[in-house]
């Protein structure tokens, strides 16, 4: 018997791998080929080769750590078995795919939610990269992708993989099927009735038929049948495949059912001159009588501006002419009162004054405005008060039906020399009084024009154009650059603007002391 000897030694291309990479061992040193004996490797803890070849040639399909040995036997039996251990573990990692999605779904809203708990087998080995491919030209990064939705039925291959930092990957496919979803038109898709009539409806389809509204119909899986709704109804003919896929379409159906026609307002009063503007709580086809007033006679909610008392019929009828209802309306208008406030009156300054206006006999209340010149009422019909300033005071007279009437009267101060006040001395000296020299006026509403003068002739203040009774804008006794001026006796003039708009002209003197 031959002898033979050899000092075999495990080798492996790589220790560590990605999951179904290709690894090569080699027992280096090996016995001769014609020798007979056998390796029997044992890789991932499985026995996975017996025969002659000292290689193999491995693709790991298991994650893990692995202690790869091969047990070399002899042609005979008085021969030992010999086993070599590779001197480092192999390191098998990659991502562990784990992941879901529907096998399959109708067209008709169809919705593939996917499930990703994929997870890299040894945990510091992060997965950085997803790719899904949806198989219909779409796909995706996310981890978590939104639920994918097919453009039209058939059948798709989804293709999903993870890449971990190392560069592993692992890919996976599943098959998914989207079913067509069946056609379905129903005749006619609305229409309308008059309650109590009845309407064929017709379904068109190939597949299962079902109706889904079971309401006053005569079959519920005809294509043809008989309905007969009391109130407005959606028909609902649904089509169901042999998938299981179902689709829907719809008759809408609308029921004209008799009603009460109600106007508002039914009853109502007005002074001449308002309006009113017409509801009604039904729309259709209307038609009023007689015509007077109304901006229009075919509408449900016109606009009457009545100058008499007018009582209106409505017929309504419904726009598709199955019913009708009649309404009435009644208009009352009432006539506004007269008042005459009478002739306007000029009154010296502070006097007393009287207002007596001229009502009509149905003239139940009064209202005055403005209060002022101390009126004595304002609810009275003849009030009184002083011309303290001029005003036009408005009478709002009403009748007991709330109609109003107004008119306007004006109380105007007289307007002269005596009403254009100046004082003949002032003291500018800071001690706020009597420090301003300026007209204090009754009846006026503008200075046009105020101008002082010294003894020689020569303007020292000027100004035009300002509000009488006001001390900011007078004389401070001042230059016209503002330096004081000694104490003596000034010529002045003015012009003034009365409140009915005549002009006055005044002068005279006044003494500056300091």
């Amino acid at each position: 018997t031959a002898q033979y000897t050899a000092t075999p030694v495990l080798t492996i291309s790589r220790s560590r791998v990605c999951k179904d990479s290709l690894l090569i061992y080699d027992v280096l040193n090996p016995y001769p080929a014609s020798s007979g004996y056998l390796y029997a490797f044992h890789i991932s803890g499985t026995a996975v080769a017996h025969t002659l070849n000292p290689q193999l040639l491995w693709e790991p399909y298991y994650q893990g750590i692995f202690n790869e040995y091969v047990v070399i036997t002899g042609p005979t039996t008085s021969t030992c078995d010999d086993t070599i251990y590779l001197p480092n573990p192999t390191i098998v990692g990659g991502p562990v795919l784990d992941f879901s999605v529907p096998f399959n779904s109708c067209f008709l809203n169809n919705s593939f939610p996917l499930t990703n708990n994929s997870f890299p087998f040894f945990p510091a080995d992060t997965i950085v990269r997803w790719d899904w491919d949806f198989g219909d030209n779409t796909s995706s990064n996310l981890k978590d992708p939104p639920a994918h939705s097919y453009g039209y039925s058939g059948t798709f291959w989804l293709h999903f993989k993870a890449t971990d930092l190392n560069g592993c990957a692992q890919k996976d496919s599943q098959f998914i099927r989207v079913y067509p979803t069946p056609e379905i038109h129903v005749l006619p898709r609305a229409d309308t009735l008059c309650r109590g009539d009845s309407l064929v409806l017709l379904a068109f389809t190939i597949d299962n038929l079902q109706w889904i509204t079971n309401y006053n119909i005569s079959c519920v899986s005809c294509d043809t049948t008989l309905v007969k709704p009391a109130i407005s109804t959606d028909y609902v003919a649904q089509a169901t495949n042999i998938f299981a896929c179902s689709n829907t379409d719809t008759a809408r159906i609308k029921v004209y059912e008799p009603f009460v026609l109600q106007v508002s307002p039914a009853d109502t009063s007005l002074c001449i001159g308002g309006k009113v503007q017409f509801r009604s709580n039904i729309n259709g086809i209307a038609s009023w009588s007689p015509p007077d007033f109304l901006s229009s006679v075919d509408i449900v909610n016109p606009l009457s501006i009545p100058d008499t008392s007018i009582s209106y019929q409505i017929i309504l009828n419904d726009s598709a002419s199955c019913f009708a209802d009649t309404a009435t309306a009644t208009i009352r208008v009432n006539y506004l009162p007269t008042v005459n406030a009478g002739a306007d009156q000029t009154v010296p300054f502070y006097n007393s004054f009287t207002l007596s206006p001229v009502y009509s006999p149905d003239v139940v209340s009064y209202r005055w405005s403005p209060v002022i010149n101390a009126i004595s009422c304002t609810s009275c019909p003849v009030p009184s008060g002083v011309a303290s300033q001029s005003t036009s005071y408005t009478i709002e007279a009403a009748n007991v039906h709330g109609c109003k009437a107004k008119d306007e009267v004006a109380v105007i101060v007289a307007c002269n020399k005596a009403n254009l006040n100046l004082p003949n001395a002032f003291t500018p000296d800071n001690d706020g009084l009597n420090d301003q020299f300026y007209p204090l006026t009754r009846g006026y509403k503008l200075i046009n024009k105020f101008v002082i003068y010294n003894r020689w002739g020569n303007k020292v203040f000027e100004r035009h154009n300002f509000a009488p009774n006001t001390a900011s804008l007078g004389w401070y006794g001042t230059a016209k650059d503002k330096q004081p001026i000694d104490s003596g006796v000034f010529v002045w003039m003015i012009e003034a603007t009365c409140d009915m708009g005549e002009k006055v002209q005044s002068k005279g003197t006044v003494a500056l002391v300091r």
